[in-house]
């Protein structure tokens, strides 16, 4: 069957977009595709056989591009983007145009991200520093029939590298210094354990004071830090004939503060009014440095991107797990896998939103996580045929609070939440040779998933002593009472507990064509399906009666029976709890992997069309005719239905062995097709147009060492942060350059390596938000030039 494994033609490329990349060795040593394995179909293959669109990274070329976070894979390839709004934690993955802009600690996206093929739930765990990374898998579109958790819009899979039985001590010691005061150290070791054993240790420490200069006297002078550590033991055991155990417990805490935002200033500082939020005279010309401001002048106005007056806050994120991967052997063509995995994450976040020195708004967020999975899956790999079925069971349990505070007026809103999500599956996929050059793949899955609201309940805290707020993390709801000094006559609403249930059978269907040079033909159509979410944000939007009598600063409110609350708000709350409707997402893809010119030429492409059907988003709003801290509310909804026609192309050529070249390319019709206001508008957080590119050179040294010259290049067109497509919410195009120039000793064991990122020093902003009930729109800026120099050495082996 042509779906096997066949190591002559084994070499990583990229179905259709840049993975390229992997299908080389390090690029220290030569510049032709080399033979490298990957497994997305759970079996060892190469790319250029598998009919799905993969993009794919070796560790050593994540090394050479500057991939220091799970996210900056994004920036080498098309159709995909990663934006995050805090620290590292909570990002924000689009795929072809299939994500969420949710930013909610409790809210699941579509895009999955696997570590060791275990799934990652919480979005705070998904933020994390690569070390040890043997190499990534990025497969795009619906994927279940293969993989324990479904997803939408597609996977990455972050591969460690394993011990080795019989290697001996083998790893590496990296070290890196840069910009902004970064010290960052990384390493491995591997050994034996007896005959039938081996264990590897791996760790990471990274440091730097981030980019951001805070002008704030009452700060540290610093913002947007970094200070992680990271470890990870493994234990292989080859128990018996056939049985392989593999044991993997991880450690890992972020603790930075958050990246700062710059804010955009909505209002005129000759008339603004906090008494009464007067929005006579706006500003004629928004804009940094146009002396535009918010309603209370609190931040700085300039044009200095990396410049801020906020407080100092702090977001720490600690995660630690433990999985169990069991591998046997039945019969040479059968075999049986399981994995078992226990994970737990701790989000504590201080976030001074509005990154001024006058502190509109302060926001905490205190979220603990458990979740685990058990997957379990029989194969079969014969010349006839490759199957696969497998049952996969998930639960995830979210605890925590979220607390939104206005300390000039001493007023806020808040929630204490716990839900519950459950998942199991039933899933399998069959693929056979139908001719010499047709062969066909067929999977099915079925999907059942629960969101189970155990407790939501919304209060709207009187801040006392808003001093209080800027003191440190809130670590319970308790500790939030006591800090803000809740008034308890003013109640608890308490959401109404409800579960919800969704199920669906999904699949993929693909037919591959071999021409007369060995290239492959793919045509496939596949359904994704992901469960219905609840609005991680959903708060109390009034202001609270002061007696009840006397209305306040909300004099249409009218008193629900028995309660402090007015009615209105509180059956709106109780409607936001109401989760949202599932995702679907049917796909149809075109695909062509082909080597020509003696193998130095690859050219990959796919050309798609998505049917995206009630993706779930999250607007920030303001309330109509309400200004001031409660003039904005957040809303989870569904756009009912978005068709994405799109493309993508890689090309690779090597003309001599001294020579790589690369070009990428992605183009995609992000629009809503019917999402009431919003219908006609661009994706949000999703470029049309990105293209990439990589240029390197290599001079062989007589004594056999290797300098390499290398430069990058990643362009996107314009991009909206929001799905409103709001002026000045948007980044129009850009490109960021990169450059490395190293040098490896002959014995492949040393390389140090002088780099930069973002080269040209370009000014961008990443993402944004709608804060014009306080008169500003908060942009955050990306990160400037980066100069660094690293040294590696490997030992053993």
């Amino acid at each position: 069957m042509k779906n096997t494994v066949n190591l002559k033609k084994l070499s990583l490329a990229v179905s259709m977009a840049v993975a390229a990349q992997a299908a080389i060795t390090p690029l220290a040593h030569a510049l032709q595709m080399e033979e490298v394995a990957v497994t997305a179909r759970k079996q060892t293959e190469s790319a250029q056989d598998v009919p799905i669109a993969i993009s794919a990274f070796s560790g050593d070329l994540m090394t050479d591009l500057g991939v220091s976070e799970s996210g900056d894979i994004a920036l080498f390839t098309p159709n995909f983007t990663w934006h995050t709004e805090f620290g590292r934690a909570s990002p924000q993955p689009y795929m072809r145009g299939i994500g969420t802009n949710n930013f909610s600690p409790i809210n699941n996206g579509p895009i999955a991200i696997y570590q060791d093929n275990v799934f990652i739930g919480p979005n705070v765990a998904q933020g994390f520093a690569t070390f040890d990374v043997e190499r990534v898998e990025v497969l795009k579109g619906p994927q279940g029939t293969l993989y324990g958790r479904n997803s939408t819009g597609g996977l990455i899979n972050f591969i460690s590298v394993k011990p080795e039985i019989g290697a001996g001590v083998t790893g590496y010691v990296n070290a890196e210094i840069g910009s902004h005061n970064t010290r960052n150290i990384e390493g491995a070791v591997g050994f034996d354990l007896g005959d039938s054993a081996a264990g590897r240790v791996s760790f990471l420490r990274a440091e730097n004071d981030g980019y951001t200069k805070n002008i704030n006297p009452e700060s540290s002078g610093d913002a947007g830090i970094v200070d992680d550590i990271a470890l990870r033991a493994q234990l292989l055991v080859d128990a018996a004939d056939g049985l392989s155990i593999l044991t993997n417990v991880h450690y890992g805490k972020a603790d930075p503060d958050t990246a700062p935002f710059k804010n955009v200033g909505l209002q005129d500082p000759n008339s603004y009014n906090p008494a009464t939020y007067s929005f006579e005279d706006p500003c004629a010309n928004p804009g940094l440095g146009s002396g535009c401001t918010d309603l209370y002048t609190g931040f700085v106005d300039n044009k200095d991107l990396y410049k801020t007056s906020k407080a100092d806050d702090s977001e720490e994120v600690k995660t630690v797990g433990i999985f169990v991967n069991v591998d046997y052997d039945i019969d040479g063509e059968k075999s049986l896998h399981s994995i078992t995995s226990y994970d737990e994450a701790e989000l504590r976040r201080f976030d001074d939103v509005d990154d001024g020195a006058i502190g509109l708004e302060n926001d905490y967020y205190a979220d603990d996580f458990t979740w685990y999975s058990q997957e379990l899956r029989l194969s079969s790999n014969t010349d006839e045929s490759i199957w696969h079925a497998g049952a996969y069971y998930y639960h995830e349990t979210a605890e925590g609070t979220q607390i939104w505070t206005n300390p000039i007026f001493g007023a806020g809103e808040g929630n204490e939440h716990e839900i519950e999500t459950t998942s199991y599956a039933f899933f399998g996929q069959y693929g056979t040779d139908l001719s010499e050059r047709w062969s066909f793949t067929g999977g099915l899955r079925w999907t059942y998933e629960e969101k189970d609201i155990k407790k939501y309940n919304g209060f709207m805290p009187l801040i006392s002593n808003p001093g209080n707020y800027g003191d440190g993390v809130l670590y319970s709801l308790a500790e939030a009472r006591a800090a803000g000094g809740i008034d308890e006559s003013y109640g608890i609403t308490v959401g109404t507990p409800r579960a919800k249930d969704w199920d669906e059978i999904t699949g993929r269907i693909s037919f591959d064509y071999r021409t007369d040079n060995d290239n492959l033909v793919y045509i496939s159509l596949s359904r994704g399906f992901k469960g219905g979410d609840v609005n991680g944000a959903a708060f109390l939007d009034d202001y609270i009666p002061t007696t009840a009598g006397d209305n306040g600063l909300n004099p249409g409110c009218e008193l629900a029976a028995g309660s402090t609350r007015c009615a209105d708000s509180v059956a709106a709350f109780q409607a936001k709890l109401e989760p949202v409707d599932p995702e679907l997402l049917d796909a149809f893809e075109i695909g062509f992997k082909g080597d020509f010119l003696d193998g130095n030429l690859r050219v990959n492409g796919a050309v798609f069309y998505y049917d995206y059907q009630d993706q779930q988003n999250t607007i920030l709003f303001q309330v109509p005719g309400v200004t001031g801290p409660q003039g904005s509310t957040t809303v989870l909804a569904n756009a009912a239905s978005t068709e994405m026609p799109g493309l993508e192309f890689e090309i690779i050529a090597t003309p001599t062995e001294n020579w790589y070249l690369q070009f990428n390319g992605g183009w995609l019709d992000a629009e809503y097709d019917d999402f009431g206001d919003n219908t006609g508008n661009q994706i949000s957080l999703t470029p049309k147009t990105q293209f990439s590119g990589l240029v390197r050179y290599d001079f062989n040294l007589e004594s056999g060492a290797i300098i390499a010259v290398q430069t990058d290049v990643s362009w996107q067109s314009k991009t909206y942060f929001q799905p409103t497509n709001k002026e000045h919410l948007e980044q129009d195009a850009y490109a960021l350059w990169g450059a490395r120039f190293s040098y490896t000793s002959s014995d492949d064991r040393w390389t140090t390596a002088l780099f930069a990122k973002n080269l040209g020093d370009k000014e961008y902003f990443g993402s944004g938000f709608d804060v014009s009930s306080l008169g500003y729109l908060a942009l955050k800026p990306g990160a400037p030039r980066y100069i660094g120099l690293s040294v590696d050495y490997k030992f053993g082996g």
